[in-house]
């Protein structure tokens, strides 16, 4: 199956209004971005939700928080859970791992899912150059 992955960083104040994703997409939410408010991750929550995220990797800083409030944004949106946003998250972690785990594990088994995106919370050079290198070396 093909993967069409594309990368995003996204820093404070966010404007997520030029992202462009095919849906449904599985989403890599690494955050390095330590100053982000309870209202701000609930705006990029909305946002994955509005989009079409359908399953929800999260890690870096506060990467459990980023988990709750996308399930929360979720259930907002359909209480009745018809089209239920996978989350996980992953603490301590390498960023190797989680990419590994987002590109390989995160899937439904009755949804065939094809489109990735890595959304990066903060701009750190570093994380973005190991989830660009990571995502290479996953052969897609």
């Amino acid at each position: 199956m093909n993967k069409n992955v594309s990368i995003t960083t996204i820093q404070k104040p966010f404007d997520l209004s030029s992202i462009e994703v095919k849906a449904p997409f599985i989403c890599l939410l690494y955050a390095s971005q330590e100053d982000v408010t309870d209202d701000e991750m609930m705006s990029v929550a909305n946002w994955l939700v509005d989009s079409g995220c359908r399953y929800a990797v999260c890690a870096g800083l506060k990467c459990s928080a980023w988990h709750d409030t996308i399930d929360t944004a979720d259930i907002s949106r359909d209480p009745n859970n018809k089209n239920l946003i996978m989350t996980t998250w992953h603490e301590n972690q390498t960023s190797e791992d989680v990419v590994w785990y987002w590109l390989n594990l995160a899937n439904f088994e009755d949804i065939a899912l094809e489109n990735y995106l890595a959304l990066l919370v903060g701009t750190s050079n570093v994380i973005e150059e190991k989830i660009r290198n990571a995502v290479k070396n996953n052969d897609l």
